[in-house]
């Protein structure tokens, strides 16, 4: 288990940076998520502890998309109290988990060109399988101990290993039980750069694979597992999945192939695993 440590986010940001961090605290929905017992957890407080420029966590550009804002409470009530107060304007998440609505930001009030305004989303965390509560205890429920970063009040929370991690650009999985996970490492390797897993993960990962073959995930229906043949193909591509893990997916998707020519072409099914066991091994 991860042992957290917490130090000053001042100490952390540059002045510029903590002027608009500042701005962004004071945002409506999220001083009101903020003054209710809400924290910022994930991304958007790793990008903090990163010293990543907060405009271009919030950007899209080149290969990135861009990203958002995840506040989580300790308490089921202060959720719905803030989801009460915040209304029609937040509306439910695609997986469902949270009330999402749309923010924005002026960066430089002096330049008002296009581009100046930095739209962005905002989550409010409501199901209650991700309300725990610690700050710590939340942060266990992440995938990565990379993102279990929080904003506490004026404290950043993270793992005592989280620098070590963070130098090797390397992930290390801390829970799978949650179907997008494979989704969410292809996102970590393609757009924020990391290498890989840390070898102690390779073992978790592989349990992962198990869940993931045989759609074993409680608490998530067939919606939430749509993306798992996506991911599993694409970290195979990656390669994330070794080949000796692809018996595991033997007889579970099918792929149509087609061959000839235009006037005689014929449309034929394979079995994606097998496929790729034998071009493995060719």
């Amino acid at each position: 288990m991860s042992e957290f440590i917490k130090v000053p986010v001042e100490s952390i940001l540059s002045n510029d940076e903590l002027s608009i961090l500042t701005k962004i605290l004071n945002i409506g929905p999220i001083k009101l998520a903020l003054d209710n017992g809400g924290f910022i957890a994930g991304g958007f407080a790793r990008a903090l502890l990163r010293k990543d420029p907060i405009r271009k966590y919030l950007s899209s550009y080149k290969e990135f998309n861009p990203g958002d804002i995840d506040i989580f409470f300790g308490h089921k009530d202060h959720a719905d109290a803030t989801v009460a107060q915040l209304g029609k304007d937040f509306y439910s998440s695609q997986g469902g988990f949270a009330k999402e609505g749309g923010s924005g930001l002026v960066f430089d009030s002096s330049d008002l060109r296009e581009g100046a305004l930095q739209h962005f989303m905002i989550q409010i965390v409501d199901s209650p399988d991700l309300i725990l509560p610690t700050v710590e205890e939340t942060l266990l429920r992440f995938d990565f101990v990379n993102c279990q970063v929080a904003l506490v009040g004026t404290d950043l929370v993270y793992p005592r290993e989280w620098h070590v991690l963070e130098e090797k650009m390397l992930l290390k999985i801390s829970n799978i039980n949650e179907p997008f996970m494979g989704t969410r490492v292809n996102k970590y390797l393609r757009q924020r750069g990391y290498k890989g897993l840390v070898p102690e993960s390779q073992e978790i990962f592989q349990d992962w694979l198990i869940k993931a073959a045989t759609s074993d995930f409680e608490g998530f229906n067939d919606k939430h597992k749509a993306g798992l043949e996506y991911a599993v193909k694409s970290l195979f591509a990656n390669g994330v999945v070794l080949k000796e893990s692809l018996v595991l997916f033997l007889g579970k998707w099918k792929e149509v192939r087609a061959a000839g020519s235009y006037s005689t072409k014929v449309s034929y099914e394979i079995d994606w695993a097998q496929q790729a066991i034998q071009q493995s091994v060719a």
